[in-house]
């Protein structure tokens, strides 16, 4: 178990520094993953030490709210396990903020979709009645024009009939 613990701290390790050379953005997991080795050896102090810098770069690249979740969870936790209770409530507490702050922008996200699907479904509804609408007008006037056509053949009949009639 050791060797394996070993392995990962030497992954990690290839992993933080290809992301510190190409500037990526996932530094924060590759500190996590090295604090984590540190944890599963029982070094508390310095896997403290990686989840801090792995907290002041998700900071200062205002990382995912997911992210910081995580990083608090496992500072809260690690703090724990050192039996410094007061740091470890402190991180208890950032984490009931971001988890507030997920909640509160999953349910954002759910009323945005539910406020587009109510729009969409009564503009729908608009244009499924305007085409109703136009729909009956336009048989309205068929239905003048028939009845005009009608009209002026039976005047022109009754014409063509006065004209044979008053000829004879």
């Amino acid at each position: 178990k050791e060797g394996n613990i070993d392995k990962a701290f030497a992954f990690h390790s290839k992993a933080y520094n290809l992301s510190l050379e190409l500037n990526e953005t996932h530094l924060v997991p590759s500190l996590q993953g090295l604090a984590a080795t540190f944890v599963a050896k029982k070094d508390y102090r310095k896997a403290i030490d990686y989840y801090k810098k792995a907290e002041a770069v998700a900071l200062s690249q205002e990382s995912s709210w997911g992210l910081k979740e995580e990083l608090y969870e496992e500072l809260a936790s690690t703090y724990a396990a050192m039996g410094n209770f007061s740091r470890a409530f402190q991180y208890q507490q950032q984490l009931g903020i971001v988890k507030d702050t997920l909640f509160s922008e999953t349910v954002q996200k759910k009323l945005n979709s539910l406020q587009f699907e109510f729009d969409l479904q009564k503009k729908e509804g608009e244009i499924s009645l305007l085409t109703k609408d136009k729909a009956l007008q336009e048989g309205e006037i068929k239905q003048q024009r028939l009845v005009k056509n009608a009209f002026a053949i039976g005047l022109v009949l009754i014409f063509i009939i006065l004209f044979i009639l008053y000829r004879d």
